[in-house]
């Protein structure tokens, strides 16, 4: 069965979207299935050219070209959007093989492009829903909710959630979103599988066993970790006034690793700390993700207001799988805060509660054993439900109920095709 994601940001390049992508990819490939991709160029971090065409993991990666601007600027991170979608789409139409494609909404232009080449061409794909546009712009005050700009993208997006395979959201709260989005005989083809973690490279460590503490010199603080893109999306000012408000003695230490829209609020915090309470690390490296994510006594996972429904934070499924109490800033009904009070695996503050958030931080401190107790419950529900290979399963049982649903829009992508050329 051959199947091709289609995302901006595929490996090597890192972020979430990337890594996420890329992870179930080649999974997928160990699953028997023959796996391409088109990506854009790497525009994350820097402009630096790598190959058109590769191959790794078993993944066979075409990047198409698309400008390089800074993905912080938001005009670079429009443009190299557009630019992105607009190849994206040539090369759906010169194609000249047909393979299942699975295509993340970020940019949120892809929808747009899959229904054209749907239309013009028969493409047959799925859309994964990562970020729900337009209604986050609207939310983050880019756009008004009754502008023409947002009722036009409205129209435009249920073209393509209509002519979509089938519609993957990572969890409750975005399926009811796009449930309100779509005609009533489309609910049946919504289907939620969550993002992950690889409990392979990420598992606990007892925290008198881990040296990551002593390299902070931080043993005898109790650590509370954020890790991962500081964005528009996430809740940094919470955490910032709880830990002014802790700043009094050196018991706390607020680690943030990752960097991003919001990175110079931390950087400011930091500044000002007397006690050093906030401390601001750069990005680190994939392979050390274990090590950063299990140096802590618990990670936050955190959502604005108003946007439940909209995205879902994938630092969640990092923090259940290093075994440490989740502590979700973020709505009552978003999936973490569900998820965080159903399986009984960390507490949740609303956002701009400094004062809660301060006050749980101390319960937490001085209860160890409720500590352990929610992060071996996180760490056993995500054994059973968001490990890569557990959701690397739901992908595939869904790719093969669509293939089984119709196999004769699959063709034998090896007839015929250059050397060099992708499988797919």
């Amino acid at each position: 069965m051959n199947v091709v994601f289609l995302s901006q940001y595929f490996m090597p390049e890192p972020g979430a979207t990337s890594e996420l992508l890329s992870g179930i990819a080649s999974k997928l490939v160990e699953n028997n299935f023959r796996v391409g991709a088109l990506a854009g160029q790497p525009s994350y971090f820097s402009a630096e050219k790598i190959e058109t065409v590769f191959e790794r993991d078993g993944v066979e990666v075409r990047r198409v070209w698309s400008t390089q601007f800074n993905k912080n600027m938001t005009l670079g991170r429009v443009l190299n959007s557009a630019t992105f979608a607009a190849s994206i789409l040539v090369a759906l139409l010169l194609h000249d093989r047909k393979a299942l494609a699975v295509a993340v909404t970020t940019p949120p232009l892809l929808p747009w492009v899959c229904y054209a080449a749907h239309k013009l061409v028969g493409l047959r794909y799925v859309l994964l829903i990562h970020d729900v546009y337009p209604d986050i712009a609207v939310s983050l005050g880019a756009l008004k909710e009754k502008g023409c700009v947002a009722r036009f993208w409205h129209k435009l997006n249920r073209f393509g959630y209509d002519a979509a395979e089938q519609i993957v959201v990572l969890g409750r709260d975005m399926q009811e979103v796009i449930a309100r989005e779509v005609d009533n005989r489309a609910h049946e083809r919504i289907r939620i599988i969550p993002n992950w973690a690889d409990g392979g490279k990420i598992a606990p460590i007892p925290r008198d066993e881990h040296p990551g503490l002593d390299e902070l010199d931080a043993r005898s603080r109790f650590v509370v970790l954020y890790s991962g893109n500081i964005g528009r999306f996430h809740e940094i000012e919470t955490i910032l006034d709880a830990a002014a408000q802790l700043d009094d003695r050196a018991e706390f230490l607020f680690l943030f690793y990752g960097d991003g829209q919001q990175a110079e609020l931390v950087r400011r915090a930091a500044d000002s700390s007397k006690n050093g309470t906030v401390r601001l690390m750069p990005f680190q490296p994939r392979e050390r993700l274990g090590w950063t994510l299990t140096g802590c006594d618990l990670g936050f996972v955190t959502l604005r207001e108003g946007l439940s429904g909209l995205a879902t934070p994938s630092k969640l499924y990092g923090v259940l799988a290093a075994g440490k109490p989740v502590v979700v800033i973020g709505p009552e009904d978003c999936e973490a805060a569900r998820l965080v009070r159903d399986e009984k695996c960390g507490v949740v503050v609303r956002p701009g509660d400094a004062i809660g958030l301060a006050q749980t931080l101390r319960r937490l401190r001085d209860d160890p054993d409720a500590c352990l107790a929610f992060g071996s419950q996180a760490r056993r529900v995500f054994e059973s439900e968001y490990d890569l290979s557990a959701v690397t399963a739901r992908w595939a049982d869904l790719l093969r109920e669509l293939n089984a649903s119709n196999v004769d829009s699959f063709v034998d992508v090896g007839k015929n095709t250059p050397k060099k050329s992708p499988r797919w």
